[in-house]
């Protein structure tokens, strides 16, 4: 039964690991607003002024640490080039992920 659990989680990984590098891609706009979303954890977001909303996040698979740091450097009203990756699902709560500025 223990092996059924090792396959499943390796499978997951495999999954977003497949998520994160097919869905990368380098995408611009001005920065409307930035605030943190307080769920069962916090997240540091940033909206656009298209209407599109991000989460700027830490990724593994790009080995990308600096969320913090990235969210700070943001200025309401600048525009940048990103590096992001994924898609908005509303049903399950996920937003694109910025993990670099270009």
């Amino acid at each position: 039964m223990e092996s059924i659990y090792i396959i499943l989680l390796i499978f997951c990984i495999f999954l977003h690991y497949i998520y994160t590098t097919s869905t990368l891609r380098t995408v611009s706009f001005t920065v409307k607003s930035k605030y943190v979303l307080y769920e069962k954890f916090s997240k540091l977001m940033v909206s656009s002024t298209n209407g599109e909303v991000f989460e700027v996040c830490n990724n593994f698979w790009l080995w990308k640490w600096l969320s913090v740091e990235l969210w700070d450097k943001l200025k309401e009203g600048n525009t940048y080039k990103f590096k992001i990756y994924g898609y908005r699902y509303p049903i399950i709560d996920f937003f694109p992920s910025v993990v670099e500025i270009l």
